[in-house]
Formats: structure tokens, sequence, C-alpha cells
């Protein structure tokens, strides 16, 4: 088989639909080497657009769609369920007028955030031999959310305070 032959055959397996991978494979040549050959040759014929086919949902699995995401059951836990795709799920529940639930954990989540109460952290620190880290987790809080607070009082101009003094303690 000459160059020209396996050209063409490789060109009329990429427009069958073979991927590059197995059009190397079966001549024994990279990817790469298959897509250079293929930009020689002329252009392939554009494919055809495949319809978009979507899976009815009745009436009934859309309350139970509304029911289930109410209790908080996660969109893709839901979709396992119906046999559809979590984006069926939130489509359902956007046609609906339901709004997604990740506004809502957002809100929750900064409801759980830790709030600290800067002068009894000072006065734990000042009058014990607590570390930094030790009285965060007594808040039960992380160090880094500690430093947070600080800061923004800081920026806010309620608070003046270098945060340094907490590595310069001398015991």
């Amino acid at each position: 088989m000459n160059f020209a032959d396996r050209n063409r055959e490789i060109w009329e397996l990429r427009k069958a639909g073979a991927s590059l991978e197995v059009i190397g494979r079966k001549f024994y040549i990279s990817r790469q080497c298959v897509f250079q050959i293929l930009q020689r040759m002329p252009p392939l014929p554009k494919p055809k657009p495949r319809p978009k086919i979507r899976k009815p949902v009745s009436p009934e699995q859309q309350k139970e769609i509304v029911k289930l995401y109410a209790e908080n059951v996660p969109s893709t836990e839901i979709g396992k369920i119906f046999g559809f795709s979590h984006h069926v799920v939130l489509r359902v529940l956007r046609e609906l007028g339901l709004v997604k639930r990740r506004y809502d954990s957002i809100k929750a989540l900064n409801a759980k955030r830790k709030k600290y109460d800067y002068e009894e952290v000072m006065r734990l620190y000042r009058e014990s031999d607590m570390d930094v880290k030790d009285i965060a987790k007594m808040f039960g809080g992380t160090l880094r959310g500690l430093f947070t607070t600080i800061d923004r009082l800081r920026k806010a101009g309620k608070l003046k305070f270098n945060r340094q003094i907490y590595f310069n303690r001398e015991n």
C-alpha cells in the first residue's frame, strides 16, 4: 500500500467517524500524525447535528422531584432515582419556577460561620498561657477564621491591632 492509498483510507475512516487514536493504531502511527495527514487532505464534511432527545417527565415525577429537592436531596441523587441526568432535574425545577438551592446554602454557610468575640479572645490570651490556636479551637473555630475576623475589624477601623504580637509572645 502506498502513501496515497493509506492517506485516502485514513480520510475514509475519519469520515466514517473513527477516532484519531483508533486510526493511528490501525496504521501504527500516532494520533498527531493522523491529524497532520488529515490537515493536508480535503476537509471532511460536517456531520449532521444529532436531534436532542428529551426524556419526558410525568407530572407525578415532577411532584416527587420537588418533594425530594425540598428535603435537601442533591439533584444528582434525584436524577439517579428517576434515571435522569441532574440537568433534567434542574430543568424541571426551573420550569416550575423554583430557585436553585445554591443561594440558600450560601446563606446557611454564612450563618454557620463562627463569630469571635475579640475582647474575650484578647482576655484569654493575656490572662492564660494558652496558644492562639487553642483559643480558636476553644471557640469552635479555626486560627484562620480568628485572624480573618481580626483583620476585618482592623480594616473597619474598629481595632488597632497588629497580629504579629501573637507570634512574638514571650513566656
